[in-house]
């Protein structure tokens, strides 16, 4: 018998692109990486530093289109990036 995981997430997911790239950066704690998927609750970065679940990033997120900050904090630590939940946003951002 075939198991079916039901997906609990409350935002639709968007992978990036191929060709886009949205870069994700944070001075203190320092966090540098690429965001691979989005949506409105949070994203996956692809990045060597490591930071505990629970911990709050303040990130600035550039592409070519466009500038935005966001407090953001980790929900999720994987060998090859972090998953964190967008807790703060202006609404200009």
């Amino acid at each position: 018998m075939e198991m079916v995981l039901k997906d609990l997430r409350r935002h639709q997911r968007l992978l990036i692109p191929e060709g886009r790239k949205i870069t994700a950066e944070s001075a203190h704690p320092l966090l540098s990486g690429i965001v691979s998927v989005i949506g409105l609750g949070g994203m996956f970065i692809r990045t060597k530093n490591t930071h505990s679940c629970g911990a709050v990033l303040r990130l600035q997120l550039v592409d070519p289109f466009v500038v935005f900050e966001a407090e953001c904090t980790v929900r999720n630590v994987a060998e090859n990036g972090l998953g964190v939940e967008i807790t703060g946003i202006t609404f200009e951002d």
